[in-house]
């Protein structure tokens, strides 16, 4: 029928009747304590076999109610006959097809149900070559990825091989990875005397916070400091990490 379709996580959701589209929605968030049941879409999933309700008992509605609010919602929609169908496709269940009736004077026959069947099996083949074609778009995706990168590589090792100064091989690493990476700056930083870190190249960073952090020591709480005494990458994922990790750079941009 017509009327809003709610996304959720694959799937969707969709009542002839607009007003309860919403309460559909809602219920959704329940779905996920069907997966253990001997009936629904659940038993559509793990037998590959149609389930067919064509009068709804008055206990299953309690049974699938999680709380009263959640039966009022399943009162609200009403549901007197139903039936779930699988989504198969090269052997595999993809999930299932649920319908239901909310009119009182009609039940499901055996018509709709050879119907909702086909349905079931050409919506399955869609969604499989839907899948299909979006991992043949991500391996693309992928692979054009891969080359990029190593045709960054190959420029980098151009570029490094006409820089004659450390602080050349520094603009050189920096430039080139910020590009390959999308990263907004970047630091080369080398040891000096065994206790003290040197900026030697930066990009993107303020020059007054560049000028404060130009030399530092090695057993400084910072990333960098953290990465030279370990040898390990250091991946700090947000500013609140890094924040919990290196208060000393708390206040820094």
């Amino acid at each position: 029928g017509q009327g809003r379709a709610a996304r959720h996580d694959g799937g969707a959701a969709a009542h002839r009747d607009p007003q309860k589209a919403p309460l559909l929605e809602t219920i959704d968030t329940y779905s996920r304590r069907y997966l253990t049941r001997p009936y629904g879409p659940a038993y559509a999933i793990r037998t590959g076999r149609t389930q067919v309700m064509l009068e709804v008992p008055a206990w299953l509605l309690h049974d699938l109610a999680s709380d009263p609010a959640h039966l009022r919602l399943l009162q609200e929609i009403g549901f007197e006959s139903v039936m779930f169908i699988p989504l198969t496709a090269r052997g595999a269940t993809l999930g299932a097809l649920s319908l239901a009736i909310g009119d009182r004077s009609r039940r499901f026959q055996q018509a709709d149900v050879v119907f909702a069947e086909e349905l079931a099996r050409r919506a399955a083949l869609a969604i499989d070559n839907a899948r299909l074609f979006s991992a043949e778009q991500q391996a693309r995706r992928a692979t054009e990825h891969a080359a990029e990168q190593i045709r960054r590589l190959q420029s980098v090792t151009a570029a490094l091989s006409e820089a004659l100064t450390p602080e050349q091989v520094a603009r050189v690493i920096v430039d080139q990875g910020i590009r390959a990476l999308n990263a907004r700056a970047g630091t080369v930083t080398l040891m000096r005397d065994g206790v003290d870190l040197e900026i030697i190249g930066a990009f993107g960073y303020p020059e007054s916070l560049v000028s404060q952090w130009r030399r530092f020591p090695i057993a400084s709480a910072t990333p960098i400091g953290e990465a030279v005494r370990t040898g390990a990458l250091v991946l700090v994922e947000s500013p609140e990490q890094r924040d919990e990790h290196y208060p000393s750079l708390r206040d820094e941009s």
